[in-house]
């Protein structure tokens, strides 16, 4: 889990006045009223979007995803397998299956281990040779086929020496970015990233994809450079989606909560044409979703979102899109996403800290949530985010 902190802005809380007013309606909040549309007003609007001028905000991205035709107010995701929905038998055939699919590979039965944990951690686990599956029992799962002696780092006893020597994240993509060129070794033989990432993208569409609620999309490429070996590796993430709109990849964004979980499919490449890891922490067991029939369009959320932040200090927007974000701690039995106006404000772009596993594209971003109004801010470094903004 990464430690991170939600803080809530004081901007504004608001509550419905249900004033109808040519065609929309008004939420009131202290000092000002906020128009708030249908679903189908807002798809409309976000079509050739163009951005509204602030003193302490800048735009530079384009509205993403304006595709969809249904927003849901409210999602309840239920936690599969507290029920022992998935039977050990389920498990042991979910990792044969993505043995199969994945890596090619046919694993029998009495390969499989079950483990279970206090009711709680059951999962489904292969381990042979060099290839390691787990899938557990909310349909998360962690994979690897890759020799170790290709992803073992280094150590010594040496603080300097360990600094030359660690993995580094040398460049970041986003999948519009220009990227052909480049090309790299990949365990002693070229590949270029843009074979790279075709690779990648097509198994995720024709194998990795029947183990998730919906196929998801390509958010974010890096390249990585293990000078120990003088070689690289390629990091691909996906972020997931509900009925075509994209899931926050952040975890529980809860003042209350210190410890997020990035809810992403991640893909690793060690080895040309071939899936070294793969990693799923999110599930989407759906129990119920409830249509949103008003919601506040993001020429009202950009204006929430300049006078949420401090007014002296400029922040440039790398990227805005209307997500489901969760907003509520992890419970036993459900946990609830809403609709929030997505604005990513600091993507730490100097940041070159590399470890498997971890989410390699860290972020600040700012919410509006696209049903009452309410500001937060997410920033994946605690203390920095205490001493910027406060509580």
């Amino acid at each position: 889990m990464t430690k991170a902190k939600i803080i809530k802005l004081s901007a504004v809380i608001l509550a419905a006045a249900g004033v109808v007013f040519t065609g929309y309606n008004l939420l009131k909040s202290k000092d000002k009223e906020i128009i708030v549309r249908n679903a189908e007003e807002i798809t409309e609007q976000l079509k050739n979007y163009r951005f509204s001028e602030y003193e302490n905000l800048k735009f530079d991205c384009e509205v993403k995803n304006t595709g969809f035709e249904t927003v849901y107010e409210e999602i309840e995701i239920g936690w599969t397998g507290y029920d022992d929905t998935l039977t050990s038998d389920d498990l042991k055939g979910r990792v044969a299956d993505f043995g199969k699919k994945v890596y090619g590979i046919d694993i029998q039965n009495g390969e499989i281990l079950y483990d279970k944990d206090n009711g709680s951690e059951a999962y489904g686990r292969y381990e042979k040779n060099d290839t390691l599956i787990h899938y557990y029992y909310n349909d998360t799962f962690y994979a690897k086929k890759v020799d170790n002696s290709i992803i073992a780092e280094p150590f010594s006893s040496d603080e300097e020496e360990n600094e030359k020597l660690r993995p580094r994240i040398i460049k970041r993509f986003k999948p519009d970015e220009t990227y052909e060129n480049e090309v790299y070794d990949i365990n002693g033989q070229e590949y270029t990233l843009k074979d790279a990432v075709e690779f990648a993208n097509k198994n995720v569409s024709d194998n990795i994809s029947q183990f998730l609620y919906e196929k998801p999309i390509l958010t974010n490429i890096a390249v990585v450079y293990f000078p120990h070996r003088n070689s690289y590796s390629y990091i691909m993430k996906y972020s997931h989606r509900i009925d075509g709109v994209l899931v926050d990849d952040v975890w529980n964004p809860d003042p209350d909560n210190d410890f997020f979980r990035g809810s992403a499919l991640f893909i690793e490449i060690y080895e040309k044409e071939h899936i070294s890891v793969v990693s799923n922490n999110c599930y989407f067991n759906v129990l119920d979703k409830t249509p949103a029939k008003q919601l506040i369009p993001l020429s009202e959320a950009e204006k929430l979102a300049a006078k949420s932040l401090a007014p002296y200090i400029s922040y440039t927007v790398t990227g805005c899109e209307l997500k489901y974000v969760c907003i509520t701690h992890q419970k036993p039995d459900k946990t609830i996403f809403k609709p929030m106006w997505v604005f990513v404000i600091d993507e730490y772009k100097d940041n070159d800290e590399y470890q498997s596993g971890i989410d390699a594209f860290p972020k600040m971003q700012l919410y509006i949530d696209a049903v009452t109004g309410e500001s937060m801010i997410y920033e994946p470094h605690m203390a920095l985010a205490k001493e910027s903004w406060g509580t």
